[in-house]
């Protein structure tokens, strides 16, 4: 069983029926290719070019035989209705073709939506569930000094020094292990009075901190970065 089609994207249903548009309102043969059925696509394909190819033949003798013979005053030769019949024929096969692998693929698809594994670990906590964090001592908020600094970083070593903030990317397994790490820093941070500017994106949250009052770097900062290190997982 292919999980994934020729674009390298798993199957599903909605793709799978898509590709069925395709096949039969379209062109027979290229949405089998895209849907991983390279053989039976190619050879679709090949069947409906060859129809078009052959139904393209006869149209232009039948066009073009009676204008020249009228240019060159002459009766026209019969077209043989064999171009027009084999083209239907090339063009039906491939038709029906590739609505039968359309139909598999659909299948297909419908049985890998009914064999995924479905999350039964239940609802996700609420926020208001969650264990609250411990109290936050308030420290002061008076710029470091140069001499101070790389102490200071001793203690976060996770850290590092963006400009006049100190930043750290955190990552989960999941979203919601992002958010719940969040909540948690949000709780840390009105504990302390001094909040963090924070990035999500999905799974990942990136912290950077800084005390503006200060114009760069203070205790505050990395007192609140020990704190989020304690609580992150």
């Amino acid at each position: 069983m292919a999980l994934f089609s020729a674009t390298g994207r798993s199957l599903t249903v909605t793709r799978a029926w898509t590709y069925l548009g395709i096949n039969q309102f379209a062109t027979p043969g290229l949405g089998s290719f895209m849907g991983g059925r390279k053989f039976a696509g190619a050879g679709q394909l090949c069947a409906s070019v060859t129809g078009f190819l052959l139904i393209t033949t006869w149209m232009f003798k039948a066009t073009m035989g009676p204008m020249t013979a009228a240019l060159n005053g002459t009766d026209a030769p019969p077209v043989p209705a064999f171009w027009w019949q084999a083209g239907v024929l090339f063009f039906g096969l491939a038709w029906l073709w590739s609505l039968s692998t359309s139909i598999s693929l659909v299948q297909e698809a419908m049985a890998i939506s009914r064999s995924a594994p479905v999350n039964r670990s239940g609802p996700p906590p609420r926020l208001a569930e969650l264990a609250p964090p411990p109290p936050l001592l308030r420290v002061a908020g008076d710029r470091l000094s140069v001499e101070r600094l790389p102490s200071a970083f001793l203690t976060v070593p996770a850290w590092r020094r963006q400009g006049e903030a100190i930043t750290r990317t955190f990552q989960f397994k999941d979203f919601l292990g992002a958010m719940t790490f969040v909540h948690q820093v949000a709780s840390l941070a009105e504990a302390a009075a001094h909040h963090p500017d924070i990035d999500i994106r999905w799974n990942r949250v990136t912290l950077a901190l800084t005390t503006h009052d200060a114009g760069g770097l203070s205790e505050k900062d990395f007192a609140l970065a020990r704190q989020i290190d304690l609580a992150s997982p």
